[in-house]
């Protein structure tokens, strides 16, 4: 079985050589120009990104993500390690990498000599089957850029495992990474992984669109609209056999998440005027399955499970947001929403403030330290309209300091950033 599997790897690695072995559809061309840009984990992208790249006249191709999975896999196998875990197990495997390498080299520069890439653009610097596409885009010439999505390091314990993680990580071989906020380029250059000009700060592209809504208020018909973002009992927590996972089964928002959902389910009975919409973070079995769990003894119409919330269309027409541990809590005050935060059990505890995200909103009035303030709190805003909204200037320090700057200007930045190139 190992001389089949090294035979394999080593048939790819001779074809690699042959521009024909390549010829097969590997690439999906979405605009090709007089240079293009070369689209890894495509489907995890701000979408604005196409138009940026339209603006500055690059072409876009996507790479098959079946392919570039496939590829990896027949090199590395197949691993339930998370990427830092990964990466330091086969760094070892010198031999691999070695024909990785060259395989990679000969992949990217056919697609450069035949695409005349200007640009790989990948969105995140933990996809495991992205491994070495910075070094070798950088060694061939090509400018290698990250968009790094996932930069809402909230908490102690999130900046504390990221650290950790970057420890005996390869520093970042490509041309820049862009990040939200001075929290991610701070851990990053602190822990060696980016030279300081090697990073950029822009702020999530969508950014730009939503402050144009802000001032846009969708009133519901004759009724309120109650939104609870959905969070699992892993929120935002780095420990434990499920780190970084929604639901973690060992440590976890288990009581908080179960008292919330009573507390809604509470009020759904009580207001049923109003409209209560549950939204999972996205379609899963977990998010499906406690949701059912939750509310199978109870025959309500005014309670709606959903798992799209496109174009924030959901947030817009939202009078009051619920939420806990979640970006949607700094996406909401950036609408100028109502929020309240559920604040108790876990959250309570010692052990769990370095899992607590946003602590600076514990002393304001979006916190709700026990089930009966959350109910009372909910019933305060359906009958009498109370305000629960974060007011100046900490709303703007908070939003700048999660998100990056709030101006309207985050796709003008990442133009000139394109256009230095």
């Amino acid at each position: 079985m190992i001389v089949l599997k090294f035979l394999r790897i080593i048939f790819y690695v001779i074809s690699s050589f042959f521009p024909f072995f390549f010829f097969k559809k590997i690439v999906h061309l979405a605009n090709l120009k007089k240079v293009n840009a070369l689209l890894l984990t495509h489907f995890k992208r701000e979408i604005e990104i196409d138009q940026i790249l339209e603006d500055t006249n690059n072409g876009i191709i996507y790479l098959d993500h079946n392919f570039q999975k496939k590829i990896h896999g027949i090199f590395f196998g197949n691993s339930s390690f998370k990427y830092y875990e990964y990466v330091k197990i086969i760094r070892k495997k010198k031999l691999l990498v070695f024909f990785y390498s060259i395989y990679l080299k000969n992949l990217l520069n056919y697609l450069k000599k035949k695409y005349k890439l200007k640009f790989v653009i990948n969105f995140a610097v933990h996809y495991k089957s992205e491994f070495l596409y910075d070094l070798i885009s950088s060694n061939l010439k090509i400018q290698f850029l990250t968009f790094h999505r996932e930069c809402m390091y909230a908490n102690e314990n999130v900046i504390e495992k990221i650290s950790s993680q970057l420890k005996g990580i390869d520093s970042y071989k490509g041309s820049k990474i862009i990040v939200h906020n001075k929290i991610v380029k701070n851990v990053f250059t602190n822990m060696k992984f980016c030279d300081e000009d090697k990073i950029e700060l822009i702020g999530p592209l969508r950014i730009d669109e939503n402050i144009k809504k802000i001032n846009t208020v969708i009133k519901s018909e004759n009724k309120k609209n109650i939104l609870f973002y959905i969070f699992g009992t892993g929120a935002m927590i780095f420990d434990g056999k499920d780190y970084g996972s929604d639901w973690s089964n060992d440590i976890g928002w288990f009581n908080l998440l179960d008292n919330t959902y009573k507390s809604i389910i509470k009020l759904s009975k009580k207001f049923d005027q109003c409209e209560f919409v549950f939204k999972a973070k996205y379609d899963s079995k977990q998010y499906r399955n406690y949701h059912d769990n939750q509310i199978k003894r109870h025959q309500l119409s005014n309670i709606n499970y959903l798992t799209e919330d496109k174009n924030y269309s959901l947030l817009e027409k939202a009078d009051l947001v619920i939420s806990f541990n979640s970006t949607t809590i700094m996406e909401a005050i950036l609408f100028d929403k109502n929020i309240l935060i559920p604040f108790f059990d876990e959250a309570l505890d010692n052990k769990y403030s370095k899992y607590l995200g946003f602590k600076e909103l514990i002393n304001t009035n979006l916190i709700c330290k026990n089930p009966t303030l959350f109910v009372e709190k909910i019933s305060n805003f359906i009958q009498q309209n109370a305000n629960f909204k974060l007011e100046e200037p900490l709303k703007s320090k908070i939003l700048n300091k999660y998100l990056g700057e709030i101006d309207g200007k985050n796709k003008q930045r990442t133009i000139n950033l394109l256009m230095k190139y």
